[in-house]
């Protein structure tokens, strides 16, 4: 039977899994995740269980090596890398999270793997699941950047499309300063969002 995000005996495994196999440094992170998906889940009211399941699969992939993740990406069919993919390492680790969420969890939720597959990219028509991750990825209370607080409480005076679009957007800028290009993906997920909210959506 496939795993369902109302199970709390799956929320606590992958829970202890993620954190047996999460670097001490990473904890913060993951943990932060956690609690935000589910704070922003309930105030845009998306399913809370099915955010959380996401928010506690996204990271699984993380702690491989890049040279693992590397021959791992191959067999990744949950939601399967395409050609940009394979060619910005970052990203991998969302693929190979979803993955494991199907093949070790069995989770067939297709908005669930989605979301964990993209939460690094966004992508466009992703679901509120995803969407709500991909907002609370960026913004978790561990992450310390200049500025981030002001941004944290911007993002939660929007809409759920409009803090996603704001993130893709902050991504984006953040990118070219540094002279790198932002994945396909992100660019797409924007371009989408904004049409969508010019629309009223």
């Amino acid at each position: 039977m496939p795993a369902t995000a109302t199970d709390p005996r799956l929320i606590a495994q992958i829970r202890q899994d993620l954190l047996a196999r999460t670097p001490a440094h990473r904890v913060p992170h993951v943990m932060g995740v956690e609690g935000m998906v589910v704070l922003l889940a309930r105030q845009w009211g998306v399913d809370v269980g099915r955010c959380l399941l996401a928010g506690l699969l996204h990271d699984l992939g993380k702690p491989y090596a890049k040279s693992a993740q590397r021959e791992k990406l191959d067999g990744c069919t949950a939601v399967p890398p395409t050609r940009d993919d394979f060619e910005c390492a970052p990203v991998w680790h969302g693929l190979i999270s979803a993955q494991e969420g199907r093949a070790v969890y069995g989770v067939e939720d297709r908005e669930v793997l989605e979301a964990v597959a993209y939460h690094s990219t966004g992508a466009p028509n992703l679901g509120d699941v995803g969407l709500v991750l991909y907002v609370s990825d960026f913004a978790e209370p561990s992450r310390n950047w200049a500025g981030v607080e002001q941004i944290r409480a911007h993002l939660r005076s929007l809409t759920l499309k409009e803090a996603a679009a704001e993130v893709a957007r902050l991504k984006q800028e953040r990118l070219d300063k540094k002279g790198q290009p932002a994945h396909p993906r992100t660019h797409a997920m924007y371009e989408w969002l904004q049409s969508s909210l010019k629309k009223g959506g």
